[in-house]
């Protein structure tokens, strides 16, 4: 029995596309017991993608053709990554082509940002100027900004290089200075806080 399926993930919560091969392949193998079954599937998800062998992934390519007129449709086996047990957002990159797995408004934010702290890097003096007036004005705001991004690595690296900036702006006061020291000394502690709690708890549970 040959079994085609157009995106059945179409829809589902992550939740349930991730269970979808298993449990196909437990329906089918339960109701057609005496059959061999092949299933043939498209889908844009790399949570089916993670349940398959590379061996049995087809990846297909569309291109204009050299004239610009039509599309045509290529089978790619050069780009296909392992992808059995692969993590989601490797496949995302390389079976799907995704530059980043960040939101694109959220990535333009950061990119923004980015740019701002990074000021003195702009080669256009008026560029420049108008990126570090923009921090002058802004910083409040930029840092709770960065205060909300999820990532750790892009929000620590950001509060690394926002403290980094304020203590060498020269058109910040240095009341405002201070200020911005001390809310990062609060913020610190209170990340120790947090571990030292962790530590305690996870004590606990080993002593149990």
């Amino acid at each position: 029995i040959i079994v085609l399926l157009d995106e059945p993930e179409l829809y589902f919560h992550p939740e349930w596309q991730s269970k979808l091969i298993h449990l196909l392949i437990m329906y089918f193998k339960t109701i057609f017991r005496d059959y061999n079954i092949q299933i043939i599937l498209t889908s844009n998800t790399p949570y089916l993608l993670s349940d398959l062998p590379r061996e049995n992934v087809l990846l297909f390519n569309k291109e204009l053709d050299i004239k610009g007129n039509e599309f045509t449709t290529t089978i790619d086996y050069v780009s296909i990554p392992k992808t059995f047990g692969q993590n989601i957002h490797t496949l995302l990159k390389q079976a799907f082509f995704m530059e980043t797995t960040l939101g694109k408004f959220a990535e333009e934010k950061i990119n923004e940002i980015i740019s701002v702290l990074n000021f003195e890097d702009e080669q256009k003096p008026s560029k420049r100027i108008a990126l570090e007036k923009k921090f002058i004005n802004q910083h409040n705001d930029i840092k709770k900004t960065i205060n909300m991004i999820g990532e750790p690595l892009i929000r620590n690296y950001l509060e690394d290089l926002f403290q980094l900036k304020i203590i060498q702006s020269e058109k910040l006061t240095t009341e405002q200075k201070v200020n911005e020291i001390d809310l990062e000394i609060q913020r610190l502690i209170r990340q120790k806080n947090k571990l030292e709690i962790s530590d305690a708890n996870l004590g606990d549970k080993k002593n149990d």
